[in-house]
């Protein structure tokens, strides 16, 4: 059953654009006079468009120092009520349907901790957490650019419509909403679901930084002291 759950998010988003593609070809494609074919091939290619935007921002992202994701950042420093707010969301009850994509790929184990005590470590992780959180907030928004990418208005020429009629410009506009929007707030939902798991863990990384930070700072006083006292 913890399988099922989690590959829920993967087997609801194939599903979603199932269901989207047989709809957009009922009734999309008789609405912008378009085959049913047409309309299964727009879903399919804009949800791989989509997935591409997807994959290039974590690439892009990825070329910059981790450092630029520390949790000192003001976006990504956790705040007071964080956990407070998510538990109220239920949190704890579908949190396990959000794949950790650094864990999968082998990037950066994050299913847990392996030392709490070393504050290079933990940092290393808050900054994870923050390159991750950037990379969905970034893509949360890059679905609906999208809705900006003329495939459809190419297929408008099959219908007699000029490319300078005010015709041309609303049929774009409706295959837009028709086959991208709905996908583009699929998008936003996948992405956000991350956004809260890491709002959520951030603070109690935050506080054992804080802590091991803490600690290694008295060791180190200590280690001082002893070294004075044997001059």
């Amino acid at each position: 059953m913890k399988l099922f759950w989690k590959f829920f998010l993967v087997i609801f988003v194939l599903a979603y654009v199932a269901v989207l593609a047989v709809v957009t070809a009922l009734f999309g494609a008789p609405f912008l006079e378009v085959s049913p074919w047409y309309a299964v091939y727009s879903v399919l290619a804009f949800t791989l468009i989509i997935v591409l935007f997807n994959i290039g921002i974590a690439v892009l992202l990825r070329l910059l120092p981790l450092r630029y994701f520390a949790p000192q950042i003001r976006l990504f420093h956790p705040r007071k009520n964080d956990r407070k707010f998510f538990r109220k969301l239920g949190i704890k009850r579908w949190k396990i349907i959000v794949p950790d994509i650094l864990s999968i790929l082998k990037i950066f184990d994050k299913s847990k901790l392996k030392n709490t005590g070393d504050t290079e470590y933990l940092f290393k992780y808050l900054c994870e957490m923050g390159w991750a959180e950037a990379v969905h907030i970034v893509a949360f928004f890059a679905g609906y650019a999208a809705i900006f990418i003329p495939i459809g208005w190419l297929f408008t020429g099959h219908l007699g419509l000029s490319p300078i009629s005010g015709e041309y410009i609303i049929w774009g506009v409706y295959h837009a909403l028709i086959f991208v929007l709905p996908l583009a707030i699929l998008n936003s939902f996948i992405n956000i679901l991350p956004i809260c798991v890491q709002r959520y863990n951030r603070p109690v990384l935050m506080k054992l930084y804080e802590r091991a930070l803490k600690n290694r700072h008295i060791k180190e006083s200590n280690n001082q002291k002893n070294a004075d006292s044997n001059i």
